[in-house]
């Protein structure tokens, strides 16, 4: 097995993740250590740069084979069980495949996309219709039972509004009470709809 590969997180990538709550600060401290043991037990090695979104940071990496796949770490939750949940049913069909994972750690291995093909670049036609084609391609799947419902996830993201109020500017309140507001349509149109594959959320 291929030795241990050093894994540093970028400041810039870092301080997104500990401006959070105190498990998503402790999540990024023991992150680095984390890497390793799944860089040694995967055979992998990184590829590029570190990237983050909202929801978690992703390491481009080459696999034993030299195949490229993208390492995505996210703080253990019921929202990172569901995402490894729905990808394993869709297999790919109109969503990124997943290739490995470890729910209980967080840990996604996925097939690299490319960025060099973005539907901003093509006429809003062909954008629609790409897009109608995936939907489809999703909506074909039936949703996993093991998901949670959409009524439980909304009720998870409201109990978040109040602290949130508190702490922002007024321009900001307006825009989560506006927030609020499209939820609370979405939550009363889709009451017993599963988050994930096969559903309208």
């Amino acid at each position: 097995m291929r030795r241990e590969q050093p894994f540093t997180i970028p400041p810039a990538v870092r301080n997104r993740f500990e401006t959070r709550d105190e498990t998503t600060r402790s999540w990024v401290g023991g992150l680095p250590t984390l890497a390793r043991d799944i860089f040694a037990e995967w055979d992998l090695r990184a590829d590029g740069h570190t990237h983050s979104g909202e929801a978690g940071i992703v390491v481009p990496v080459r696999r034993a084979d030299g195949a490229a796949a993208a390492l995505k770490f996210q703080p253990p939750s019921t929202e990172t069980a569901a995402a490894i949940l729905a990808l394993t049913r869709w297999d790919g069909q109109g969503a990124v495949r997943l290739l490995y994972s470890s729910s209980e750690r967080g840990v996604l291995l996925l097939e690299r996309l490319t960025a060099d093909r973005s539907l901003h670049s093509v006429p809003d036609d062909e954008a629609i219709h790409v897009v109608g084609g995936l939907l489809a391609r999703l909506h074909a799947v039936a949703a996993p039972d093991e998901l949670p419902r959409l009524d439980t996830v909304v009720a998870e993201m409201m109990s978040h509004v109040e602290p949130a109020r508190r702490v922002l500017s007024p321009d900001d309140r307006v825009r989560l009470d506006r927030w609020v507001s499209r939820v609370n349509e979405v939550r009363n149109d889709s009451s017993h709809t599963s988050c994930g594959a096969g559903s309208t959320s």
